[in-house]
């Protein structure tokens, strides 16, 4: 057995040297169940976490923690494999990238659902780790994992250091989180699918899809879907949109009346009261409900004795065009960059007439300076605040 150590450190630093991915190259087939006896007997305090999984490039381990837990275990490895009698290289997991048919896919064809979840009382807004605690972190890579499975059951997943490697997708969900900040992504060839599920502060699960041809309709069924089976009990609100995260949390055009992204960014204590904008699918709270005007012309499905589904009668205008993350058109702004000849927006024959039906629970500027949120938090004293 040959063993690449600088490899394994290279994966390590990938890591923040918490933990390595180790990647056994073979020359002859081997059952998993036969890697799998070869391992160090786990008593509790293995740093191995879970077993062998196959990718492309070979079988991938992942280890946790520091170089003082992982160097002997990954002797004993090695030692227990020659005697048994497996053959290859042992090093670390090298680096994972789009496959080439995916990066030909446009950023337009893009559908996400965006999610945000019940921060902690306390915490600071922007202190690093998942801002709902660590209670919430399993749920969070629970619905993160089984979006990435719908397309493959290996996942991408991109180290702080920006090192991507083939992990898992509960693996690759579950570090995603943990940090609070961090991508994962999946790809199923066959049906020419990149799904991608993204961590980022303060508390937002991103899950998102795009695919050739823009299947919209089963797109937006599977996004559905996902948030129909979220642990709602820990959700504020979710949205399936054009505009990811970083588009929501935009502050939108110069001195303009609709948005107010940045303010909505920085409390995530009034999720469960307030939403940015309206979409063609919503999972909203009853607070959210009861600051309507009209949801009359919606479908409204209530989940449980907190949230309700809250769709457009007509999905078609919503979603079925391909669009840019952008609402509004900006060209007075020094950091505005030109969309170029694939922007649409959504007509606003369909969007004012929502804006009116969701009423006050929209966070529109104007409302942010009644209640007194106008003015930027102290990034290093906020803490989130009890509503």
């Amino acid at each position: 057995m040959e063993v690449n150590h600088a490899g394994i450190a290279r994966s390590s630093r990938a890591m923040d040297d918490e933990g390595c991915f180790l990647l056994l190259r073979t020359k002859v087939p081997y059952e998993v169940q036969a890697l799998d006896a070869a391992l160090p007997p786990d008593e509790g305090d293995s740093p191995a976490n879970g077993g062998w999984f196959r990718t492309k490039r070979g079988w991938v381990l992942l280890l946790e923690g520091f170089a003082s837990e992982r160097d002997p275990f990954v002797a004993d490895l090695v030692a227990r494999m020659q005697a048994a009698g497996i053959e290859g290289t042992l090093t670390g997991a090298s680096s994972a990238g789009e496959p080439a048919w995916c990066k030909e896919i446009p950023w337009e064809m893009q559908l996400a659902a965006v999610i945000g979840f019940r921060p902690q009382t306390g915490r600071p807004l922007f202190g690093g780790g998942w801002l709902g605690g660590p209670e919430q972190e399993p749920a969070v890579a629970q619905a993160g994992a089984h979006w990435l499975a719908g397309a493959a059951q290996t996942a991408s997943y991109l180290g702080p250091h920006y090192f991507a490697t083939w992990s898992r997708p509960a693996d690759a969900a579950r570090l995603t989180v943990r940090g609070g900040s961090g991508l994962s992504e999946a790809f199923d060839e066959q049906r020419r699918e990149a799904r991608a599920m993204k961590a980022r502060t303060p508390g937002i699960l991103e899950l998102s899809a795009r695919a050739a041809d823009y299947p919209w309709r089963d797109t937006v069924g599977a996004l559905r879907a996902a948030l129909v089976g979220l642990p709602l009990a820990e959700v504020s609100f979710a949205m399936v949109t054009h505009r990811d995260w970083v588009g929501l949390s935009d502050r939108g055009p110069k001195d303009g009346e609709l948005y107010v992204g940045p303010v909505f960014q920085y409390h995530p204590e009034l999720w469960a009261q307030f939403i940015p904008e309206p979409c063609g699918i919503q999972v909203l709270t009853n607070t959210h409900i009861g600051a309507a005007h009209d949801l009359s012309g919606w479908l409204t499905t209530r989940l449980d004795d907190n949230h309700v589904l809250v769709e457009a009668r007509d999905l078609e205008p919503w979603y079925a065009v391909p669009r840019r993350g952008y609402t509004v058109k900006v060209r007075d702004e020094p950091w505005f960059k030109d969309p170029g000849p694939g922007y649409t927006a959504i007509p606003d024959e369909v969007l004012s007439p929502a804006r009116r039906d969701f009423g006050d629970m929209l966070l529109t500027p104007q409302r942010a300076r009644d209640l007194g949120l106008d003015v930027k938090p102290d990034f290093r004293t906020h803490t989130i605040p009890a509503v």
